[in-house]
């Protein structure tokens, strides 16, 4: 499938040519918690090397991840679309209007924003006609899991694609405190006060962690931690990280990710998916608000 070390290395000279852009698109947009410059360059190399003729971002906030895709869509022929639903009106009218003077109208042609519920969302009418497809799951919330597992991979089931998802860190090479509760209670789901959940190698505080590991159990899927690969691959190279660390800059280049990705191309067993059912009362926008609003 992708390889996240051997896609940073294989498009470290891309990566070079865009790296001021990153960073200026990345201190203009100014939500800089949302995604750090060297996941930027993360999703900018596993975009080129994956090729995908759609990319479906869940989940769009500031547009950090809008525009990393933008760039690295640019740079893929043919031309991937760039579908971005969230219910966020924060692209329209804080982002774009202070970005527009930095990126092309070509550029801009790639995206189809919807300031749209993705519980509702028709992604049958996207997705019918895409060969390949890479999926950014960063929206919170078991309905949104729900939705993302039972509706939108049934559909990608038989195509060629890959789902990144944000917000997952791998325990493995957090410093070894983080371990510790530090005096907070019991993680009971998505919130910015503190509280972790860790499943496995997995540290989070965002309910698809726990959605993702019954999923990938039950289907017996890999589901792969970038910054592992990273260290397994990059970690020990003192070349490779000296070579990319003088072309991309250390803000740019990290063996940190904080995500995780996934196929179902990789299945060998028959799949299951949860059935999806809309809900009547759902929490996408208050898990938006704990994201970009959190509680004082």
């Amino acid at each position: 499938m992708i390889s996240v070390s051997q896609s940073i290395w294989n498009e470290r000279c891309v990566l070079c040519e865009v790296k001021d852009r990153v960073l200026q698109l990345y201190n203009t947009i100014n939500f800089k918690n949302d995604l750090y410059p060297y996941q930027w360059c993360q999703l900018i190399a596993v975009t080129l090397e994956f090729k995908p003729n759609l990319i479906i971002e869940l989940g769009r906030g500031g547009g950090n991840s809008t525009c990393a895709f933008l760039l690295a869509g640019s740079k893929i022929s043919p031309l991937p679309r760039i579908t971005s639903v969230c219910l966020s009106t924060i692209w329209r009218k804080h982002t774009f209007p202070k970005i527009r003077h930095i990126i092309s109208q070509q550029e801009v042609a790639l995206l189809d924003i919807h300031e749209a519920n993705i519980l509702t969302f028709e992604f049958e009418k996207i997705i019918s006609d895409a060969r390949r497809i890479l999926v950014f799951w960063d929206a919170h919330g078991f309905d949104v899991a729900a939705c993302v597992l039972g509706k939108i991979m049934p559909l990608l089931q038989s195509k060629q694609h890959i789902v990144i998802m944000h917000d997952l860190s791998d325990n493995r090479y957090l410093p070894s405190d983080k371990r510790e509760y530090r005096g907070n209670s019991l993680w009971k789901g998505n919130n910015n006060e503190g509280q972790r959940v860790w499943l496995g190698n997995i540290d989070s505080a965002v309910e698809q962690a726990v959605a993702i590991v019954d999923f990938t159990s039950r289907n017996k899927i890999e589901l792969h931690s970038a910054t592992h690969e990273l260290h397994e691959m990059l970690g020990h190279d003192e070349e490779k990280k000296r070579v990319l660390t003088e072309l991309i800059g250390s803000d740019l280049f990290s063996l940190q990710a904080h995500w995780f990705w996934f196929s179902l191309n990789e299945a060998k067993l028959s799949l299951t998916f949860p059935t999806y059912v809309v809900p009547k009362n759902n929490n996408i926008f208050k898990s938006f608000l704990y994201r970009f609003f959190p509680k004082k």
